[in-house]
């Protein structure tokens, strides 16, 4: 049985602010550092990630971060 949500009509300035901030950082980063987009980690559409590399030649024993958006994004 589907479940339906609230629509939601407007983000709020903050939520404006951080998705114009997260775009634009992702666009910096894309354009300074070596970069895998789109990897699959599922059968399904939208289940991929972007990976960013450090740009020397050692990527051994490097930390890893990672951020998982959990929510419903309907907006941005």
């Amino acid at each position: 049985m589907a479940k339906l949500l609230k629509k939601q009509t407007q983000m709020s300035p903050l939520a404006e602010e951080y998705s114009a901030t997260a775009f634009r950082r992702t666009e910096e980063a894309k354009a300074t550092t070596r970069h895998i987009l789109d990897v699959a980690y599922g059968p399904e559409d939208d289940q991929d990630i972007d990976i960013y590399l450090p740009d020397d030649a050692n990527t051994t024993n490097v930390p890893v971060f990672m951020f998982v958006h959990g929510g419903s994004w309907t907006h941005g």
